[in-house]
């Protein structure tokens, strides 16, 4: 075999080479790169899938521990059965205090799949602190009642005090909602379904504990939002304290303020008479502060329907120096 024949069988094998390395390169490899490339993302994207399924269930399971834990402190007594009298009794007990006017009235008894619920229509007048006081033993007291459709409004009711046969004026609220008492639940419902025995039909002998305070809102209500910040009227002088723009002072004695003041009789005359009064007694509207005797003068500090002021009074005791300062003198007593 020649040089000639050598070369052409070389560069056969080259040519061969070269066509399989190209078709390798630009036609087998670029499909199977493409195919490694898909199954690497559908691996990535099914490990992505695993990730959030298994954040889900991380997920679930809290949240089913935090309803298992809810319902496994679940206090609410729920009755097999409930008299409507009963229920009248359990309200008039919550409502003996605070309360201008407590009007019920029974609307149906309304039957449901897991329970039933005897439904009232209630309207009335309170103080603020009562009807909160009322709804916090609605709230959290063991009987099961729930309060629907809550409307409440503001309103200002003068009367007389029985105390001082003067005029007052109580700042209450009237309410207006539904009541809902319910009863003859589903087995389970009922915190008496938790106790021993109870699953064997048999009424356990031991009383429910009580529910701890931690675990319940304040009982007090923090401040009163229906008590108007400004009032459009002052209120009245109910107990009859001082009032000091119709007071004059006239002496301070013994760290005592002595004002003179006009007020009307039983039989309608304008009587005077004097009132004697320290720091930190009360006056209408407000309290003294401070009294001055060097400098002759009082302070009082008030509140004029939610506006605050402070009231100077001056003892004017120039009179009684005059003759000391004055042009004339006293002549000595023989």
């Amino acid at each position: 075999m020649g040089p000639l024949q050598n070369l052409i069988i070389i560069g056969s094998i080259w040519l061969v080479s070269i066509g399989l390395g190209t078709w390798m390169t630009f036609f087998r490899q670029p499909g199977e790169l493409e195919q490694l490339r898909k199954t690497e993302q559908l691996a990535r994207m099914q490990q992505s899938e695993i990730a959030s399924l298994l954040s889900e269930e991380n997920i679930i399971r809290g949240q089913a521990a935090e309803i298992q834990a809810q319902w496994d402190s679940r206090y609410k007594s729920i009755p097999k059965k409930l008299a409507t009298h009963e229920v009248i009794g359990y309200l008039n007990g919550l409502t003996d205090q605070g309360f201008e006017s407590f009007n019920l009235i029974y609307d149906e008894d309304r039957s449901g799949k897991d329970f039933n619920a005897h439904i009232f229509s209630v309207q009335g007048r309170a103080t603020y602190r009562a009807l909160y006081q009322f709804v916090w033993a609605i709230e959290n007291y063991r009987s099961f009642y729930r309060i629907v459709n809550f409307e409440l409004s503001h309103i200002d009711l003068p009367s007389m005090d029985k105390k001082t046969g003067r005029e007052r004026v109580d700042v209450l609220v009237s309410f207006d909602f539904e009541l809902q008492a319910y009863y003859g639940g589903s087995a389970g419902l009922s915190v008496e379904d938790t106790l021993p025995g109870r699953s064997k039909g048999v009424i356990p002998a031991t009383n429910l504990p009580p529910v701890p305070a931690s675990v319940l809102p304040a009982r007090q209500p923090a401040k009163n939002p229906f008590y108007p910040i400004i009032m459009s009227e002052i209120p009245p002088n109910t107990y009859g304290l001082l009032d000091l723009d119709r007071a004059s002072l006239i002496s301070i004695v013994d760290g005592k303020a002595v004002f003179t003041s006009d007020s009307k009789a039983v039989n309608g005359d304008r009587v005077s008479e004097l009132i004697s009064v320290g720091v930190g007694d009360d006056v209408y509207l407000g309290r003294i502060i401070m009294v001055d005797p060097i400098n002759n003068k009082v302070v009082a500090r008030l509140n004029i329907g939610g506006i605050m002021d402070e009231r100077i009074f001056e003892l004017d005791a120039a009179p009684n120096f005059r003759q000391a300062i004055g042009p004339a003198q006293l002549a000595p007593s023989n």
